[in-house]
C-alpha cells in the first residue's frame, strides 16, 4: 500500500514502532519508521482494518525536538541478583544540538 497522509498522526499506532533513520533539519524532522500500525479509520486505508505499513517516511513539518531522555537500565547477574543500575537522564539543551547524531 502506498499513500499520503495528511495531518493523520492520531490515525496511526506506534506500539512496535522503530526508527531506523532520524533527520532534523531546517524544514523540520524526518523519520524513517519500520513496522508503524495504520489504523482502520485512516482515510487512506482501504482495508478498514489496522494494518501494519511496511518502511515508512515521516515528516513533520516544521517540528522541533524540545527535550530527550536518554533511558536507563538495570544489569543482572544469571542468579538474577541486580548488579548494577543507572537511572533515566534527561538530555541537556547541549546534547540536544547534537542529538540525531548520537543515535547509536
Amino acid at each position: 500500500m502506498a499513500f499520503k497522509s495528511v495531518n493523520e498522526i492520531e490515525k496511526f499506532r506506534f506500539d512496535d514502532c522503530q526508527i531506523s533513520r532520524l533527520e532534523v533539519n531546517e524544514k523540520g524532522i524526518e523519520l524513517v519508521l519500520e513496522a508503524l500500525i495504520v489504523k482502520a479509520d485512516n482515510s487512506q486505508n482501504t482495508n478498514y482494518t489496522e494494518s501494519y505499513a511496511g518502511t515508512t517516511r515521516m515528516q513533520l513539518v516544521s517540528g522541533k525536538i524540545l527535550r530527550g531522555k536518554k533511558d536507563g537500565y538495570k544489569y543482572y547477574d544469571a542468579n538474577d541478583v541486580l548488579i548494577s543500575e543507572v537511572a533515566d537522564t534527561e538530555l541537556t539543551k547541549e546534547e540536544l544540538t547534537v542529538f540525531p547524531g548520537q543515535c547509536e
